[in-house]
């Protein structure tokens, strides 16, 4: 009923109710059997219950048109009947195992604050780490 939501164009200003729905319509989407069919990306994120960081979903660039609030995110999606939320990590509330990647085959898990898991902490490189510690001293 809402799909055709993940495909349109983003609105200046949304209500709360359009925002809500317009989100909702779209991780509907990208967890659709059809999308995860052939979404390599989503599913090498997933972890051995088929769950999604938010924090990984977050940086879309349709998601972050709609908001950077991931608990404005969590309230649409806790709405629906076909997607799981469940400490800020999403998936299908059924069939989710089919699509679920062999640990090898898997992104390695990203970095993000245990308390904020949307917060993304980007790894430093080492030449990057020893200039702040030359600057600290």
């Amino acid at each position: 009923p809402l799909a055709h939501l993940a495909h349109m164009p983003p609105l200046a200003v949304f209500d709360q109710n359009m925002l809500q729905a317009a989100i909702l319509a779209q991780f509907e989407f990208y967890f659709s059997r059809d999308n995860l069919a052939r979404d390599s990306f989503l599913r090498k994120h997933m972890d051995d219950e088929g769950f999604v960081p938010i924090a990984v979903l977050q940086r879309f660039p349709r998601v972050a048109q709609l908001t950077l609030d991931p608990s404005v995110l969590v309230a649409a999606l806790k709405g629906s009947t076909e997607l799981e939320v469940h400490n800020f990590r999403l998936r299908r509330r059924e069939n989710w195992q089919l699509f679920v990647l062999p640990p090898d085959k898997r992104a390695p898990p990203e970095p993000y604050d245990a308390f904020w898991p949307a917060t993304y902490v980007m790894p430093q490189q080492p030449q990057q780490q020893q200039q702040q510690q030359q600057q600290q001293q």
